[in-house]
């Protein structure tokens, strides 16, 4: 089960965010449990008679007013991290929320573990102001601390993965703003619109795109975790044997990448630290026809860790249409987990997996090419 830590948005409380994502968490039931809790910082003058609830920020004011100081709420979400038995996988953050859910990711990366836990596997940023413009100097000093070749490889929050929720009619906060911060964040971000205002609408389109990218969060997470406790075993049994054991690895990965440039030519691999093998999406004789060049287009980029074949590739699909399409970024995140749960379950981790997940993935777009000429000549944004 993913554990999601909730943060509130500006003039709201942890009550009041689960009410309104009350939906979403038993969509996500089975899936990851949320946990909200509220801000350390009361509104003042906000109490009246009545029913009404006092309010709360993840910030205060600070020099006079002018300023506004995210200190209070820093240390809340640290030590939210870091106390308990088992720290939460994921941060979901609206609006001023989302702000600190950022705010936690670059804390982090500056710190380190000892202070800050371990890095959070993701982030669901809704609604949020881009950082670069809250609070510049905060930032400045992140980016100092980041090399600068990092920055360029993994985007803004480095190679935390990024869920960025974005409301055509938001009146609150720019929508073009939160596509700035989202585009900063590539290769890592994904973005998500809706047709709605200031809010996370409870929608099953947004419903079904935020339980398949946690789904797909859930897969790494226990991925990773697997792989961590096969190597602690095999450390203990064959300590000896531990180098050798890695440079075969290592071979047996390039053998493998040596197959598939023997077939997709050179062209296909960037031959980074960390590779990444381009191969075509749809598989010959399915888009033969000349109205099908943009889905020629299509490829499945896997993205090889250092422990791989050990550890399963990240995968996604470049190529797609010009304009953001909603649709296609669902179908593309459902086509991404079944691929890595047929890589886990049914192939295996250990095995060569390049050209296998191609094959598979391009049977399950082959059943869905109408739909992929449909998106691909789309004008605009679905």
């Amino acid at each position: 089960m993913v554990r999601v830590l909730c943060l509130h948005g500006k003039r709201q409380t942890g009550e009041i965010f689960e009410h309104q994502l009350n939906k979403l968490c038993r969509f996500l039931s089975g899936v990851a449990e949320l946990e909200f809790v509220d801000a350390p910082c009361v509104l003042t003058g906000e109490m009246v008679t009545g029913d009404a609830v006092v309010t709360r920020s993840w910030c205060e004011p600070k020099d006079g007013g002018t300023r506004d100081s995210y200190a209070a709420g820093d240390d809340f979400v640290r030590r939210c991290m870091t106390s308990g038995g088992s720290s939460y996988d994921l941060l979901l953050g609206f609006s001023q929320g989302a702000l600190l859910a950022a705010r936690y990711v670059m804390l982090q990366k500056m710190n380190g573990e000892r202070e800050y836990g371990p890095p959070v596997k993701a982030v669901i940023i809704a609604a949020s102001p881009d950082p670069r413009r809250v609070f510049p100097e905060f930032v400045a000093s992140y980016l100092y601390h980041m090399p600068q070749h990092d920055i360029n490889r993994t985007g803004f929050l480095g190679a935390v993965p990024s869920l960025h929720i974005v409301g055509e009619k938001d009146a609150i906060v720019d929508p073009a703003e939160s596509c700035s911060f989202a585009e900063a964040c590539r290769p890592q971000s994904e973005l998500l619109f809706h047709a709605h205002a200031h809010s996370i609408p409870q929608l099953r389109s947004v419903l079904v795109s935020i339980k398949s990218f946690i789904e797909r969060i859930a897969v790494y997470t226990g991925e990773r975790g697997e792989t961590e406790k096969t190597e602690a075993t095999l450390e203990r049994e064959n300590d000896d044997d531990d180098d050798d054991d890695s440079g075969s690895l290592d071979a047996a990965c390039e053998e493998e990448i040596g197959l598939v440039t023997s077939m997709y030519g050179e062209e296909c691999v960037q031959r980074n630290k960390t590779p990444v093998v381009f191969l075509p999406l749809l598989l010959d004789g399915v888009s033969d026809e000349a109205s099908d060049m943009s889905l020629s287009a299509l490829r499945i980029c896997m993205t090889l860790p250092r422990r791989y074949p050990a550890e399963l590739p990240k995968l996604d699909v470049v190529g797609g249409p010009a304009t953001h399409h909603v649709f296609f970024e669902r179908w593309k995140l459902q086509l991404i987990t079944k691929t890595l749960a047929y890589l886990r379950d049914d192939l295996g981790v250990g095995n060569a997996m390049l050209l296998p997940a191609m094959m598979f993935a391009g049977e399950q777009a082959a059943s869905d090419v109408a739909f992929l000429r449909s998106v691909m000549s789309a004008k605009a944004s679905a």
